[in-house]
């Protein structure tokens, strides 16, 4: 006996399909988010035997890869919503701007800022540090919220 219900419809299957799918990038892209800037970057300062130089340097690689990375990540995220024809919710949205605002304002600051460290000239004081981790709790939280809400909705579309 066949444990699927007749009902159940190839394009049903498929579009859960991408819900799932959709679903699980919204969520490893908040875990990259999460373990990669919140918990590793900060993490690697608390090693005494490295030099500040040396951790900035790393910190520079660590940021531009986790950066790569997001990008991708959203690049899969919105091209499987075009696929699909999905709307994007405002959660989702506001993580992409995040991303944005970190890539193109935040960061090059923050280098600038790494480099005249680097050159041994005097970095004038600076909150960006704290923007950029306020941001990347909002993000992550957006990412997650997105991510429930886009199950939340598909459970209900669902719903008889």
């Amino acid at each position: 006996m066949p444990i699927i219900a007749a009902t159940t419809s190839p394009m049903k299957n498929a579009s859960d399909t991408a819900v799932t799918n959709t679903f699980m990038i919204l969520l490893l892209w908040a875990g990259l988010s999460l373990g990669g800037n919140l918990i590793a970057a900060p993490a690697k300062f608390q090693v005494e035997v490295v030099s500040l130089d040396d951790l900035l340097r790393i910190g520079r690689a660590q940021f531009a890869w986790l950066g790569v990375a997001e990008i991708l990540f959203a690049i899969v995220f919105i091209g499987m919503c075009l696929i699909k024809k999905a709307y994007l919710s405002w959660t989702s949205i506001a993580a992409l701007l995040i991303l944005f605002l970190q890539q193109v304002g935040l960061q090059p600051l923050l280098q600038a800022r790494t480099d005249l460290i680097l050159a041994d000239q005097p970095a004038p004081s600076s909150h960006l540090h704290l923007i950029f981790i306020a941001t990347e709790i909002a993000k992550f939280f957006f990412l997650v919220w997105a991510a429930i809400s886009l199950l939340r909705l598909s459970t209900l579309a669902k719903a008889p």
